[in-house]
Order: structure tokens, then sequence, then C-alpha cells
């Protein structure tokens, strides 16, 4: 019998999302006065006068008490006369959309947080798919789903089934530069109207992709559509430390064969072969004792037969051989690849993955963006502290640098996943081509 794991899933009918959504749609028709206004409103007592306001602000009666009557539509107040009486509770609904005009506002943990809190606690574990016996429901959504930056993607990636759109809305503003996406372009480029876009705002805010905000453009206020504050502040790190391409003039490639290590196992074949003497061997070979071993460990001296097979072998082949051959020095005798496990091995060989396609590169300006499981080092992991969350990156010893370093230069170059050389003194390398297929791309 199997289980199918339970998915999470946001539906807005479930709760009074109407009363969010004709705020949202009312502020965001909203001049800087009229919402100075709201603010007044929101920041005082609860009982106040229309003298008051006008006192306040520089607008016509005419002015105040129609936009008193739209707020009063929405139960945020109630006109008696020259009296005002603010309703409590749906002023910490218009205070938290207000916010997203907050020069200082950031999409982030905290604000989801609140946002979640508006809707009945009973629902949530149904939507995020959580244990309905939680201590912490809020935290328990965090850990399953932004935990790592692992878990927030695989969290991405189901609603590219599941909500299709809404995935899509996602790939859009990730693709842009600041990972903020205009309102208008938002708009466009899914045909909706105002309502028919902040309703879909709403599905994208709950399903844990992002948030509206605004931003002061002069002396207007610009609607963006962006990322998660704290998925936000880790992409842009990455980017931030991208690797930078070396010109080609700068580079001093150690080789530019990148077939040396398996050319060389051949030629010592076909030396053997011809039984040139051990000694002579030894000059002709600067590397022959790892070269020796490596024909070993590859079983290509028990028979003229195994000889012949990789012979017959193209050099992409041969090099897939060699490949395979320090994976399992990673299994079976890790000291043999500088005390390197598979998991580790396969952290590095992951990694390199993001700089596939980067050209040359320093192999300290690829160290920035290493985040692999190396040694004692743990995966990067959200932490909070105060009310404030982050991803923590790990910090790696020189010991743990120096493994990294061996594995790519010493190692994956033998088997022509990467050329390695010099920029002045610093090492650098590059994918090969060969690499890229090998490291599936």
């Amino acid at each position: 019998m199997t289980i199918t794991p339970r998915k999470h899933l946001v539906v807005l009918s479930q709760y009074n999302f109407e009363r969010d959504l004709n705020i949202r749609l009312l502020l965001s028709q909203f001049d800087e006065v009229q919402r100075f206004i709201v603010e007044e409103i929101l920041n005082g007592s609860l009982q106040t006068t229309i003298k008051h306001l006008l006192q306040t602000v520089d607008i016509s009666q005419e002015h105040l008490i129609n936009l008193l009557k739209q707020l009063q539509d929405q139960d945020l107040l109630k006109i008696q006369g020259d009296k005002l009486s603010i309703n409590k509770e749906m002023r910490k609904y218009f205070s938290f959309e207000l916010e997203k005009f907050d020069p200082d506002f950031e999409p982030d943990l905290a604000h989801l947080q609140a946002l979640l809190n508006k809707v009945p606690i009973h629902l949530l574990p149904q939507w995020y798919a959580i244990s309905r016996t939680s201590d912490n429901i809020f935290e328990s959504i965090v850990e399953k789903h932004f935990s790592t930056p692992r878990t927030y993607r695989k969290h991405i990636e189901e609603l590219k089934a599941d909500t299709p759109l809404i995935y899509k809305a996602y790939k859009e503003v990730l693709n842009t530069e600041n990972f903020c996406l205009p309102v208008e372009t938002f708009m466009e480029r899914f045909n909706l109207d105002r309502e028919q876009f902040e309703k879909f705002m709403l599905e994208f805010e709950y399903n844990l992709c992002g948030c509206l905000c605004f931003k002061p453009v002069g002396d207007q206020w610009k609607g963006y559509v962006t990322l998660m504050h704290e998925w936000k502040t880790y992409l842009n790190g990455l980017k931030i430390n991208q690797a930078i391409t070396l010109p080609q003039d700068a580079v001093e490639p150690a080789d530019t064969n990148d077939f040396l290590f398996v050319e060389d196992l051949t030629k010592l074949i076909e030396n053997i072969q011809d039984k040139v003497a051990p000694k002579k061997l030894e000059k002709l070979f600067p590397e022959y004792n790892t070269l020796l071993e490596a024909l070993q460990d590859l079983y290509l001296l028990q028979s003229n037969d195994t000889i012949k097979a990789w012979l017959r072998k193209t050099k992409q082949e041969q090099a897939n051989m060699v490949y395979q051959m320090l994976l399992s020095y990673t299994r079976v005798c890790p000291e043999k690849i500088g005390g390197c496990v598979e998991r580790e091995f396969r952290e590095i060989c992951n990694s390199l993955k993001t700089v596939v396609h980067a050209g040359w590169i320093k192999f300290s300006d690829f160290m920035k963006n290493f985040h692999g499981i190396i040694g004692a080092q743990v995966p990067i992991t959200l932490h909070k502290k105060g009310k404030k969350w982050r991803y923590a990156l790990p910090e790696y010893s020189e010991k743990e640098k120096k493994l990294v370093e061996t594995i790519i230069f010493e190692f994956l170059w033998k088997a022509g996943v990467v050329n390695v050389g010099k920029s002045g003194k610093a090492p650098c390398f590059i994918v090969t081509p060969h690499g890229r297929m090998t490291l599936g791309y």
C-alpha cells in the first residue's frame, strides 16, 4: 500500500479574502494625501472628528468626506455627524496593508506571519500540509518550506504542477535584475485588470512566493512584485559573489589538452606492451607511479583483452572510466583521493554546475559561492536572530578549502572534467565540454 504525501493547497475562498482584496484595491487608488489621512486615522485615537482632520491636512471638506465614506464602506470607521468612530479590529487590517508604503518595508517572514494571522488557524495545517498537532504552526511552515535553500526550491518546483500560473509569475520576478517586477508590467504579461491582479497577489503571497510592495519614485509610489526578503537576500549574495570570467589572455593553462591524463595512460600502456624498462618509463613519464597505479585500479594490465578494450574507446569514454575510478576511491579508499568521501566528492561536482559556462575563473572566486557540505560543515540553514531571519552560510577552514582545491585541480582534472592553469599566481580552472556532459550540462 502506497501513501501519497499531502501537498499544500491554498484556497482563498475558505476565509474572508474579499475584505483584504477590497482594502488593497482602495489603497492602490489613493494618492499621497489620501494615504496620509488614512495614516492619521490609524495612528490616532478611536474617537476623532472631521474638524480635527481638516486642521491636520490641506484638503477640502468635500474631498475629505468623500474619502471617509469610502473608508466607512470598508468598516474602518463610522461617520456620526462631525464625529468619527474607528473600528479597532479593522484598523489592524488597514495598518498591515499600509506598511507596504513604508520605504523600509521588507516582505520578510515576520510580514508573512502577520499575513497568516488573517487566516483561521485551523486552515493553516490544511493549506500547508503540516501536522495539526504542531506546537507552533508558523514555525512548522517555516521549517517545511524555508529551512534550507533546497527545501524552498523544492516548494517552488511543486507549484509548477499544482499552480502553474503562480510558478510562472515567480519565474518572471526571479528573472528580473533586482527581483522586482513593476506592477504595470506584471499585469500586462498576465493580462490582468487591477482587481484580478490584487486577487492574484493574495494567492502569490499565501503560496509563499513573494509580496507586493511600493517604492517612492519622484512624488509618487510605484508598485512592484518582489520575492520573499530572506530568499532575495540569499540570491543577491549569490549574484554579488558570482565568479568573474577571466580574459583568455590572462590565463596560462597547464596544458591545452583536456584529456592529457588519459592520453598519458594510453602512452604508458603502449610502452609497457613494448616492454620498455620501468626505469626508462620513470624518465619518460614524470607521473609514472600515479599513472601506473591508475592502470592497476582500472584493471587495464590484467590481460591483452582489457588493453585492447581500452584502446578502442574514445578519449571521452576513457575519461569517464577515470571519473568512475575516482568515485570508487571515495567509497573504498578515500586516502587515495585526499581523504575525500563520496558525499563530499558529489558536493564538489554539483557545485561545479554553477560555473559550467563561466569560462576560466579563479579558484578563490569559485569558493565565494561554494556552499557544499564539506568536513564538519552543515547545510545552509535559516536562522532566527531577534525578529530577523537569514540563511547562515558555511565558513570553511583552510583544510576544507584545500580539499576542494585538491579534488578539482588534481583529480577532476585527471577525468577531463576541468582544465587548470594560472592567472598570475592565482590558480584558476575551466569546466571542459566533456566536463559539462559529465556533470549533466
